[in-house]
């Protein structure tokens, strides 16, 4: 767990709430060529809050040359400091990734 605390905030400014937690757990595995992660993720501040949860994988097909795709689903919750009269709204969806890595 890492904490920023109150750090880069005024109680006059930030009325929310001034504490910054945030979470990331993962695990890897390879197996030959393919490496697998999964990682979690998880962060609050001035009453909001994002959990995430990614799955990627990598292949190393050749030197130099590493094709990925990941997919990361997350939940926000929250509504913005500085305008509380708005109501507190929860955001879902899905984020897909592809791509190579090249290396020269």
């Amino acid at each position: 767990m890492i904490k920023n605390g109150n750090s880069l905030t005024t109680s006059e400014l930030h009325k929310s709430g001034r504490n910054t937690h945030y979470y990331s757990f993962g695990l890897s595995h390879d197996y030959n060529k393919l490496t697998t992660d999964v990682v979690y993720f998880v962060s609050e501040k001035f009453k909001n809050k994002i959990d995430s949860i990614q799955l990627k994988g990598t292949y190393a097909m050749a030197q130099g040359l590493k094709p990925y795709a990941s997919i990361t689903h997350f939940i926000a919750k929250g509504k913005p400091e500085y305008y509380g009269d708005l109501k507190a709204r929860k955001t879902k969806g899905l984020i897909f990734v592809i791509g190579t890595k090249i290396t020269l």
